[in-house]
């Protein structure tokens, strides 16, 4: 997820269900946004665009994905280091 929860850095995560949009409404109309959502299993990294040659590869290649739902299919990414 780029840009998130900073601008300098983006989210590694591993979906556990499928996209759905939440038409509930919300009391405090402050509180509500676009209410897409897709579950995410417990493990979420957040990694800076500057913490190592991998991530500034990945903050990099993440500007081809504009779409709020994107799967990412890249061999290259198999191989990344982690800390």
């Amino acid at each position: 997820m780029p840009k998130m929860p900073t601008w300098g850095s983006f989210c590694v995560a591993v979906a556990s269900g499928g996209y759905r949009l939440d038409m509930e409404s919300r009391k405090d109309p402050k509180g509500d946004d676009f209410r897409h959502m897709i579950p995410l299993e417990s493990d979420l990294r957040v990694v800076a665009h500057m913490a190592s040659a991998d991530a500034q590869m990945v903050a990099t290649s993440l500007k081809g994905y504009q779409s709020a739902v994107n799967t990412v299919r890249k061999e290259a990414y198999e191989t990344l280091s982690t800390p």
